[in-house]
């Protein structure tokens, strides 16, 4: 019976160490769960202390770069920032102590200084707000460069032949301007009614294959009314208020035929041809032309005359077209029911 007793002992005072050994684990255990947490923690709000340090770092030049300061503003500026520097040491950086400098007046600068006016001083200001702004090229005036024509056969008449084709257009009738409407007009461009032509073009159906796409400048009664009409879908003309307009028609549908989702900024004058020089230059000589208000004419210059161009009749300097005798009702226009 004597040596039961030890070995009751011996089991109850195992369990009590072991019941301590698994309440310090648990212990150890969670302080180490808080260290990490913590030492996150502490490595979170350094980033956001150097961050908000390089933030006041940047505010301060700004600050300083657009302040301008007198001399003894700047000086007890930088006694200032020195003794934030002595209190606080490795706080304030170098780099903003170096940035505060006098601004030097222009009576300073010498005799040949020279004050910018409002106007300029604005302007600088806009530029280093918006730097692309400086960069940006600006849109050339109307006639303001000069557009090189074609020469073109003409007839007796010096009317030239009809239709013109240039490259992939083909004009059939440069139609006739109507003075008295200010809408059928603008700065850069004449919009004449009856306007014709014709570009090949891929084809918003198939576009592997061209096709022809037949371009007209309708009377839409206070302006013109811009339609186009693809070969192979003489059934839907597309129509717009603008030349522009119908081209980003033809355009977007020509991109969803090929699988695109991008859409592209199309040029109705171009697509049309109205925009070409040699176009531009012979409706800028119809009958009426003079007579727009808005339009500024175009200038434009041509191909000399060599010795061979003597024997044939064609626009060249000194034998310019005469488009007072154009006469459109002898002219021929495609039909694209017949195509």
């Amino acid at each position: 019976m004597g040596k039961k007793t030890p070995k009751v002992k011996n089991v109850a005072e195992q369990r009590k160490y072991k019941e301590r050994y698994q309440i310090l684990r648990r212990q150890v255990k969670h302080q180490v769960f808080m260290n990490a947490a913590l030492s996150d923690e502490v490595t979170h709000m350094e980033s956001q202390f150097m961050l908000l340090k390089n933030e006041r770092k940047f505010l301060l030049k700004k600050l300083f770069k657009h302040l301008p300061m007198t001399e003894s503003q700047c000086l007890e500026s930088t006694k200032a920032l020195n003794a934030l520097e002595s209190s606080h040491p490795g706080q304030i950086p170098h780099s903003i102590l170096s940035s505060v400098q006098p601004t030097v007046s222009p009576a300073k600068k010498g005799n040949n200084a020279v004050s910018e006016s409002p106007a300029t001083s604005s302007k600088k200001h806009q530029q280093q707000q918006d730097p692309s702004s400086a960069n940006k090229p600006k849109r050339k005036k109307p006639g303001s460069v000069k557009k090189k024509v074609q020469p073109l056969h003409m007839n007796d008449e010096n009317v030239p032949f009809f239709p013109i084709t240039i490259g992939t257009l083909t004009v059939h009738d440069l139609g006739e301007i109507l003075s008295d409407k200010a809408g059928f007009h603008s700065e850069r461009y004449l919009w004449p009614v009856g306007f014709c032509s014709t570009r090949l073009y891929p084809s918003m159906v198939d576009p592997d294959r061209k096709i022809l796409y037949f371009c007209y400048i309708k009377d839409g009664g206070n302006e013109p009314l811009f339609e186009i009409i693809a070969e192979d879908q003489p059934d839907q003309p597309i129509s717009a208020s603008t030349a522009t307009a119908c081209h980003c028609i033809v355009l977007k549908r020509l991109n969803k035929a090929r699988g695109k989702e991008t859409t592209n900024t199309g040029s109705g004058p171009e697509f049309f041809g109205f925009s070409h020089p040699t176009i531009q230059y012979l409706i800028q000589c119809l009958t009426g032309a003079d007579q727009c208000e808005k339009y500024v004419r175009s200038a434009f210059e041509f191909s000399p005359i060599t010795a061979t161009s003597t024997s044939s009749n064609m626009i060249r300097e000194g034998n310019l077209p005469n488009m007072k005798a154009f006469d459109r009702t002898n002219l021929e226009l495609p039909n694209i029911q017949s195509i």
